[in-house]
């Protein structure tokens, strides 16, 4: 029996060696924690210094056996603490508390990094067996003592800080923590401490070494490497779980390609885990369809990827990225995807999910991506691009958190970024924000920023084409520092500032090295309403150009030129066709922006063409010299203002110029409406021009008016 054994191991030996990696594990070593979140510490409330002299208590030989004893979390107010300090409030504001624990070395890896992994509201600093800080966090410089207030910080997403090796930090036997607590204010109305101390395990770099395939659940300890020239196929229904830092690093090809039904999932192995990201540098054409991402550890500050000085002379210094997706001269596609979780479940992280660059300072090289289909939830940014295109078409961004943009472009591209049929609603600061980028928008719905809806900054031409912008507080657009843009058939309503042009002077110095001087536009068949302020002109100091510009034509300014706010070096040119008319919106508080028309409007609700009893005035009022030809007839052969103008959802004319059947507009019904109406046949789809009937069906019905109209001629 056992010579039996011995043989299924050696055959097991065989077939691992055959693969080429022992990459995958039933199980993982998880690290060891010294310090979990809910351990037992003792602790001392801040009425007082806690030990003389001051900085005394935080030493190993520090007698705490005075101290209260207590289970973390501390704190109150937050309904996370175990330690409830409800004496706090109006009375002091600071906690200390202290934790030892025993060590062996001769188990541990002298290189394993040590982790501190706290929750807190509003600041602290940390100790490890006495001597100088390990961390400090939201706390003024210098040193403090129990009236030192922190600076404010909220709790929810625990932070984790890398704070040296096992080697340098920790001692063979007892080892103490020692954590200050600090709040804002005593009023303050809570107050959270909950730390813990983890030893992460090194991750080192496994390598591919044939083409290989993933199906099942997968864990990974390490880094994958696929190298290049190896492909890396992932099935659908995998799920990919990864250790706390671990990485996939893409020099080859990797081509994930779940389904609707069988998604692929990346995501950390245990609930206290995040891993890295997923990393392509100079790979072949990779893509993404139908896969989840989750639990990376990708917060960070995209501000660190920019100038360090605004002189284009200096070489830019290497850089790391934090996003959970990253290409570096690399293409991916990544279809029908969510990004969701990042960097946990809290309701304040700020995880980034994808960075697509082309100037990164060590693997220059044009990096693109097409995202399409896709959903961004409740994360910090959801794509980070530098001077690279972009495709980002038919993608949903809702409760983005922080100082972050949904979509965030900077640097020009060829082509530019195409930002196409969007849906960004509720979702702190700003959405858009292309930065020296003429990046094109068309089709997008913004709604519910807590700032600005499109932000358009520094010395770029943008083009911004029939979206709906709404309920932004700050402003519907804002054009900054030497942006010249070309905004048609866009509508913006109940933002505090319809279109807002300023400069930034706060960002004309690092990092951000904007362009000085104040924005410009030309506004085309563009509809403002219920703005407090159409649009804003700002002076700048910049003594090249002092002011904001704008040209206005065929649009319908509620308050017309009245309702602009213009500063004394700006210069506002109120143009042709310009009106003051309510545009009879079919329900605003539904979010339908649809023009109400009695020749039919267009309900998304029903999927279907109404009627209303009234027209709007918005109706074939647009440029007379702006292309008309995608509005279904009757068009009037004139385009409408507004978002919809000139597209398949415009409402209807009560004009009878042209003809049903004249599918090209070409002025005749002739053989080639007749190739387009046989090209179409049968055909279940709303808003083809084929569908003569406007019933959603191309069928016998619509040929019947069509030959009814046969040889038509304007």
């Amino acid at each position: 029996m056992e010579d039996f054994f011995m043989k299924l191991v050696d055959i097991k030996l065989i077939l691992i060696s055959l693969v080429g990696l022992l990459l995958f594990h039933s199980s993982v070593s998880a690290g060891t924690t010294f310090i979990e979140s809910n351990d037992t510490w003792r602790f001392f409330r801040g009425t007082e210094q806690p030990s003389e002299p001051n900085d005394y208590w935080k030493e190993p030989g520090f007698n705490d056996s005075g101290w209260e004893t207590g289970q973390s979390g501390f704190g109150y107010g937050d309904g996370d603490d175990n330690t409830k300090l409800l004496d706090m409030q109006d009375n002091y504001v600071t906690v200390y508390i202290r934790k030892e624990f025993p060590v062996s070395l001769a188990s541990l890896d002298p290189c394993g990094i040590v982790e501190l992994v706290i929750d807190y509201d509003d600041g602290f600093i940390a100790y490890l067996n006495g001597g100088d800080e390990i961390e400090r966090r939201h706390m003024p410089a210098g040193p403090a003592i129990y009236t030192t207030l922190a600076n404010s910080h909220e709790a929810g997403t625990p932070v984790i800080i890398p704070l040296g090796t096992v080697g340098e930090l920790l001692n063979d036997g007892n080892n103490v923590l020692a954590i200050e607590g600090h709040n804002t204010t005593k009023g303050s109305t809570d107050f959270s401490l909950i730390p813990a101390l983890r030893l992460l395990r090194v991750v080192r770099d496994i390598e591919l070494t044939e083409n290989t395939t993933w199906s099942g659940t997968q864990i990974l300890e390490d880094n994958i490497i696929v190298p290049a020239g190896i492909v890396l196929t992932i099935e659908p229904g995998t799920t990919v779980m990864m250790d706390n830092g671990v990485s996939i690093k893409v020099y080859g090809q990797l081509l994930a390609d779940g389904n609707q039904s069988e998604p692929i999932r990346f995501t950390r192995n245990g609930s206290s885990t995040r891993w890295k990201q997923i990393l392509f540098v100079e790979a072949e054409d990779s893509r993404f369809v139908h896969c989840i991402f989750e639990y990376s550890d990708c917060e960070g500050d995209h501000k660190d990827y920019y100038d360090n000085d605004c002189d284009p002379c200096t070489p830019f210094p290497s850089r790391t990225y934090f996003q959970a997706v990253v290409a570096l001269a690399s293409h991916l596609d990544i279809e029908n995807c969510t990004f969701q979780n990042l960097p946990d479940d809290g309701n304040a992280g700020e995880g980034d999910a994808i960075a697509i660059i082309s100037d990164d300072p060590d693997i220059p090289g044009e990096a693109s991506a097409n995202i399409t289909g896709s959903q961004f939830l409740s994360i910090g940014q959801g794509v980070h691009t530098r001077f690279s295109y972009v495709l980002v078409e038919d993608c949903y961004f809702t409760d983005h958190h922080g100082d972050n943009d949904d979509v965030d472009l900077y640097g020009e591209s060829i082509p530019p970024p195409l930002i196409l049929n969007n849906v960004l609603i509720n979702s702190y600061d700003d959405m858009i924000n292309p930065t020296l980028c003429s990046a094109v928008l068309i089709g997008n719905i913004v709604a519910g920023s807590t700032d600005h809806g499109v932000v358009l900054r520094d010395k770029c031409s943008p083009v911004m084409i029939n979206n709906l912008i709404y309920n932004c507080p700050s402003g519907g657009i804002a054009v900054q520092n030497q942006c010249d843009a070309l905004l048609v058939n866009n509508t913006i309503v109940n933002s505090a500032v319809g279109i807002k042009f300023f400069d930034h002077t706060g960002r004309w110095g690092p990092p951000y090295c904007l362009f000085p001087g104040s924005g410009s536009a030309t506004i085309i068949n563009c509809i403002i309403w219920d703005c407090s302020t159409s649009l804003s002109l700002a002076d700048s100091p910049y003594t090249g150009d002092r002011g904001s510009h704008a040209e206005v034509y065929y649009s319908n300014i509620e308050g017309g030129q009245g309702s602009t706010s213009v500063s004394a070096n700006s210069t506002l040119t109120w143009g042709a066709g310009n009106i003051d008319a309510d545009p009879q919106f079919a329900d605003v508080g539904s979010g339908d922006f649809h023009l109400k028309s009695i020749a039919g409007r267009w309900n998304p609700a029903s999927q279907s063409w109404v009627q209303d009893i009234v027209n709007s005035p918005s109706i074939d009022k647009g440029d007379p010299n702006s292309d008309w030809t995608a509005e279904l007839w009757p068009h009037g052969k004139r385009t409408n203002m507004g978002v919809y103008g000139g597209t398949a959802e415009a409402s209807m004319s009560s004009s009878t110029l042209g003809n049903i059947a004249d599918l090209n507009n070409n002025g005749t019904v002739n053989l080639q409406d007749y190739s387009l109406l046989s090209g179409s046949f049968p055909l279940y789809e709303y808003l083809l021009r084929e569908d003569l009937d406007r019933n959603g069906n191309i069928d016998f019905i619509d040929a019947d008016i069509f030959f009814g109209n046969w040889l038509w001629e304007e």
